[in-house]
C-alpha cells in the first residue's frame, strides 16, 4: 500500500504507526493549502520577510532562499515554516493579485479565461501571435460570419475622412489589391504589382456616385503594322510608318492603324493583300468586317473607281485582308492581288474593332 495519496500526495496512517496526530495533521494541513485554491501572488520568488500563517504563493522563476529550486511549486507558510506541493496536471489555482485562474498542464501554467476577460482585450490572436498593430490575428483556411436569423455586415470604421478604412490583400504579406475609403471617403479600388506603385481601377464618387476610371478601360497598348501577301513573292517594300494602337475591354478589341510603305515592281506576289501584326488573334466564332478611316487606300489598284476597299478579319489570324465591294448592293467581295509599282509611298489608314480569343 502506498503511504499516500495518488492525487493530493496526502500521508495516510499506517498500522501499528506510532504518533498517528503526526501524520493525521499533516494531512489536515495539507489539505488546508490545497483544497479550494488559492495563492496571494504568483510573481514572488524571495521568501516574504514576516509571512502571515497561511500565506500561499506560487513560487516564481529564479527563485531564492527557502524557495530555490522550487518553481512552480505553492509555497504554503503553515506551523512557522515554508511547505512546498508539487502541481499535477488539471489543477487549478486562483492568482489573487492578477484576479485570474491557471491550470497545469503537466509542464506550465497556462491562463483561463473567465466570462468577463473576453471583453475589452488588449491582444487575440487565434493560432497566430497578435501584435501592437495587428490587435487581432488569425491564421486560417477561412473566417465565417455568419447571421443570427437575418442579414449580416461587416464594418470598418476610421476616425476622419483622411484616414484609411479599407480591405488590403497581400501575396507574402506585400500589398497586391485593396478597396475601400483610401484616404479620403470616396471608393476606391487599386492593385499593385509590388506592394509600392499602385494603379487605381475604379473610382466612385461619395458625392454623385459617378464611376471613373483613372487609368482607363480595359487594356491599352500598341502593335507594328505591316504589308503582306498571302504569298510574298517577290513583293518587298520598305515601311515607312508602322503605327498601331488598340484598346480591349473584355475580349472586344478596338483598334486603328497607319501604315505606309513603298514599293517596286513585282512579279510573283500572290492571294489577297493582308496587313499582319494586330495585337490579338481573332475569336473563332465569327469573322470580323470593318471599314477603313478614309475609305481608300492610295496607290492600290481597286478594280475600278467607286469600289470601298473592306479589311476582313478571320477568325484565327493577327491580321486582315484587304477585299473590294463589288457591288453597291454589299455582294460579292473581290481580294486585290497585286499593288502597282511606284514610286510614291503608299498609305493604308483602318480603324475597326473585333473580337480576340
Amino acid at each position: 500500500m502506498s503511504e499516500s495519496t495518488p492525487s493530493l500526495g496526502l500521508p495516510f496512517i499506517l498500522a501499528a504507526q506510532a504518533q498517528k496526530h503526526v501524520t493525521h495533521n499533516d494531512a489536515l494541513l495539507g489539505l488546508d493549502a490545497l483544497v479550494q485554491l488559492s495563492v496571494l501572488s504568483r510573481a514572488v520568488a524571495d521568501p516574504p520577510a514576516s509571512p502571515q500563517e497561511g500565506d500561499r504563493y506560487l513560487v516564481a522563476a529564479s527563485a531564492t532562499g527557502d524557495w530555490t529550486g522550487m518553481e512552480d511549486t505553492f509555497a504554503a507558510f503553515q506551523d512557522g515554516t515554508w511547505r512546498h506541493y508539487s502541481p499535477m496536471p488539471g489543477w487549478r489555482v486562483w492568482i489573487d493579485d492578477d484576479a485570474r485562474f491557471l491550470v497545469y498542464d503537466g509542464t506550465q501554467w497556462r491562463g483561463i479565461l473567465a466570462d468577463d476577460d473576453v471583453q475589452n482585450l488588449a491582444l487575440l490572436g487565434i493560432n497566430a501571435t497578435a501584435d501592437a498593430t495587428n490587435k487581432l490575428a488569425v491564421k486560417s483556411a477561412a473566417v465565417l460570419f455568419d447571421n443570427v436569423g437575418a442579414g449580416s455586415q461587416v464594418k470598418v470604421n476610421k476616425a476622419a475622412a483622411g484616414d484609411t478604412a479599407s480591405h488590403l490583400f497581400q501575396t507574402g504579406f506585400s500589398g497586391r489589391a485593396e478597396f475601400g475609403l483610401t484616404g479620403d471617403d470616396d471608393f476606391h479600388a487599386k492593385v499593385s504589382p509590388d506592394g509600392s506603385t499602385w494603379y487605381e481601377g475604379i473610382l466612385i464618387d461619395k458625392d454623385t456616385g459617378n464611376v471613373t476610371f483613372p487609368v482607363g478601360v480595359g487594356e491599352t497598348g500598341t502593335f507594328t503594322p505591316a504589308a503582306t501577301f498571302a504569298t510574298m513573292g517577290d513583293f518587298s517594300p520598305t515601311h515607312i510608318t508602322q503605327l498601331g494602337n488598340y484598346m480591349r475591354i473584355g475580349n472586344l478589341v478596338q483598334f486603328s492603324l497607319m501604315l505606309e510603305f513603298d514599293t517596286n515592281a513585282f512579279t510573283t506576289a500572290s492571294g489577297n493583300f493582308r496587313i499582319t501584326g494586330l495585337p490579338f488573334t481573332a475569336r473563332t466564332d465569327a469573322t470580323q468586317f470593318w471599314y477603313p478611316v478614309s475609305g481608300r487606300f492610295s496607290k492600290i489598284d481597286f478594280g475600278g473607281a467607286g469600289r470601298l476597299p473592306i479589311p476582313v478579319i478571320k477568325h484565327g489570324t493577327t491580321f486582315c485582308e484587304v477585299f473590294l465591294l463589288a457591288t453597291a448592293a454589299f455582294g460579292n467581295n473581290v481580294g486585290i492581288t497585286h499593288v502597282v509599282p511606284s514610286t510614291t509611298n503608299i498609305i493604308c489608314q483602318i480603324q475597326g474593332v473585333y473580337r480576340k480569343d
